[in-house]
């Protein structure tokens, strides 16, 4: 979950949006989809600038790290570190220490020394590596043919390393394509796939200028612009679609249903992908959340408004679907969990910077009305979606079923850079309303399904039979604020996480919707006092 920063611009006091585990940072890429994402600004830093632009880059980063990170990390070793990343673009290249000294060569010899500043002297370090770098590309042709961005990736990729696995560098193309993701781009409102050379639309988006103008599924782009792009690799296919909202841009498709030719003036307009499906179950509402984005609590009030309208008094319960949620805007979950709450904490945060510490309250209104919620979980359920498990499984609002989630309690501050780059530094744990942190832990189902298989019924009888084992293991769960490793690691085996999306969940949880005295026992097991720590 990211907290964003933006040039020139004041912190706002509250945390904002967040990402969930960097290997999952789009749900999209995985299955081979491309979004169309709005005009990616990507500034290059000019031969003759080089030093002063690189300075100004690494000096806002320092700055950052030391003062908001969780952690308080000497900026002289950080700085250090990332020098030490020029050597992936050169591996002639040596950096190394000699007391007060950083020194540079190569094969052929010594390139330069340079005198350490005062480990926690952010502008010192900055000169710093500027200069080397300059003093490198000198001597290295291949720093001299590296992309500024490049530079920027192995020094910062190197200098965050020793950090938790969550604080990275995204580069300039990279940072806008994820600014999109969060809180939407100028597009037309298509998903596109490669088949061969052609690039074809796989699926429309709704309300969007796609559906407007009449672009069906399975037409193939022939023309952008009148520019042929058959053949094209599908970046630049997605480039030429991209655009400012309110612009115009000219798509050609063939259509293989009628062989036909077909032209479409579309503008622009902001699209926010969709993260919400939902749909009827029998007597119950299934509802799955894939992602957090900047829409997805309006996406989510809309589709149980309408379902809830069209079923009346036949709404019985409520399914909502995390599994492989890897999270996303931290606002959002705190949105959606207070759609399903009256009042209480929804969670805390606490780091190292002041802004840090920040409690989140429901406020008054339950959208489904108080009727019995129940939430799957799985082993990549992380980060925003957990947010939302946990404060409803402490305020007794909802079962949790599945298996014990992912464990990323930490929200990251976006820092916006000189060169449209993006520093994401986690700066604060998450602490659930009992008081237990995410982080590491995760959340743990009051109904275990892992390693099961033979089905609900002996999900439903290991429920009876385990009462007292599991209310014990939640009181052992919640007393532990911030576990090492080895704390979590044995709790967490107890109801070992994994990634599938089993359908025995589901069928857990329509049976213990179903069952009034089943959804009490499960609430029961899993109650929580709420912390005032």
């Amino acid at each position: 979950m990211i907290r964003e920063h933006h040039p020139f611009s004041h912190p706002a006091p509250a945390p904002r949006p967040g990402v969930a585990s960097p290997a999952r940072l789009s749900a999209y890429a995985a299955i081979g989809l491309a979004l169309l994402l709005s005009g990616c600004v990507s500034q290059r830093v000019s031969g003759t600038s080089f030093e002063a632009d690189t300075k100004l880059v690494f000096s806002k980063g320092y700055g950052d790290i030391a003062e908001r990170y969780i952690e308080d990390v000497p900026v002289g070793d950080i700085a250090f570190d990332g020098l030490r990343g020029i050597t992936d673009i050169d591996s002639a290249l040596l950096v190394k220490r000699d007391g007060g000294q950083v020194q540079l060569a190569n094969a052929a010899g010594p390139i330069g020394s340079f005198t350490a500043p005062g480990q926690r002297d952010v502008n010192g370090w900055a000169q710093l590596t500027s200069a080397a770098l300059s003093a490198s590309r000198a001597a290295s042709r291949e720093l001299s043919e590296a992309e500024p961005e490049r530079i920027y990736e192995a020094v910062f990729d190197e200098a965050l390393s020793g950090l938790d696995g969550f604080t990275r560098y995204s580069s300039a193309r990279d940072a806008d394509e994820e600014r999109a993701r969060r809180t939407g781009f100028g597009g037309v409102g298509i998903r596109i796939k490669m088949d061969g050379e052609k690039p074809v639309v796989m699926s429309i988006i709704e309300d969007t200028p796609a559906e407007a103008a009449g672009l069906l599924p399975e037409d193939v782009i022939t023309h952008v612009n009148g520019f042929p792009i058959t053949g094209r690799d599908l970046a630049d296919i997605v480039d030429r679609l991209r655009g400012p909202i309110d612009t115009h841009v000219d798509l050609t498709v063939t259509r293989p249903s009628t062989d036909a030719s077909l032209t479409f003036a579309i503008k622009r307009q902001r699209i926010i992908p969709p993260s919400v499906v939902a749909r009827q179950d029998g007597d119950y509402l299934y509802v799955a959340i894939s992602h957090f984005n900047q829409d997805t609590a309006h996406q989510l009030d809309k589709a149980i408004t309408e379902l809830r309208s069209a079923m009346g008094s036949r709404l019985k319960g409520l399914v909502l679907d995390m599994r492989d949620n890897p999270g996303g805007l931290l606002d959002q979950a705190v949105e959606v969990a207070d759609m399903f709450l009256d009042s209480g904490t929804i969670l805390s945060t606490q780091g190292r910077h002041f802004d840090s510490f920040q409690s989140y309250e429901a406020e008054q209104g339950d959208i489904v009305r108080g009727i019995p919620i129940a939430i799957l979980v799985n082993g990549n359920t992380a980060s925003a979606s957990e947010v939302v498990a946990a404060a409803l499984q402490d305020h007794d609002r909802a079962i949790i079923i599945g298996t014990t989630s992912y464990g990323k309690g930490t929200v990251q501050t976006v820092i916006r850079m000189p060169n449209e780059g993006e520093l994401i530094l986690t700066w604060s744990r998450i602490h659930a309303p009992s008081g237990y942190t995410l982080h590491r832990l995760g959340v743990m189902p009051a109904v275990c399904t892992s390693g099961m298989t033979e089905g609900a019924g002996q999900v439903i009888s290991r429920v009876r039979r385990r009462e007292a084992e599991q209310a014990d293991l939640m009181r052992k769960w919640r007393a532990v604020s911030v576990p090492d490793k080895q704390e979590a690691d044995a709790l967490r085996a107890s109801c070992p996480p994994h990634g599938e999306a089993k359908e025995v969940d589901l069928d857990v949880a329509e049976r213990v919707l179903a069952d009034s005295a089943l959804y009490r026992l499960a609430v029961a097991r899993s109650h929580a006092e709420v912390a005032k720590r």
